[in-house]
């Protein structure tokens, strides 16, 4: 390790999102690398577009195995081309009862809440579909959840333009 500056290769560690607290977002979307990569990627150029962010549940191998976290990146790779944000987080999936992939959630926090332990309402939507969708099926329904969907719709409009 001569020559490596611990400040700048914490700061880099910092900077790739590793190691932060659970997802806090009101936009997931829950995935696997066991998805096919195409997929994953589209999820992902969406994910950038509107703020959501990616949810995994863990790792490509189990923690302590040789590699584990360098097989997960090599996997993750293409994604994390497009910038989105991504996390691991299996208490997510355990929150928001998610039993496949992917899966759509958003969700409304309570007044002054600081964790995601107190959401208020949230909708999930699993299936082999769009980010779009998802967002289209909850704007539809109206009310807090469809206006903060017509938010989301409304950022992802300004990325094809």
């Amino acid at each position: 390790m001569k020559g490596v500056d611990p400040l700048t290769l914490a700061n880099k560690y910092e900077a790739s999102g590793v190691g932060q607290g659970p997802a806090k977002q009101e936009l997931m979307i829950f995935i696997s690398t066991s998805m096919p990569t195409k997929a994953l990627v589209m999820l992902g150029e969406q994910a950038k577009a509107t703020g959501a962010v990616l949810v995994m549940r863990g790792l490509v191998a189990p923690l302590g195995t040789r590699g584990a976290i360098q097989k997960t990146m090599e996997a993750l790779q293409p994604v994390g081309t497009t910038g989105a944000q991504i996390q691991i987080d299996p208490e997510a999936f355990t929150r928001y009862n998610v039993k496949a992939v992917p899966t759509f959630v958003i969700a409304s926090k309570e007044e002054g809440c600081s964790s995601d332990t107190c959401d208020s309402q949230s909708y999930a939507l699993t299936g082999d579909v769009t980010l779009e969708y998802a967002l289209e099926q909850w704007s539809s329904r109206g009310g807090p959840i469809g206006e903060k969907a017509d938010i989301y719709l409304q950022r992802l409009e300004r990325t094809r333009q």
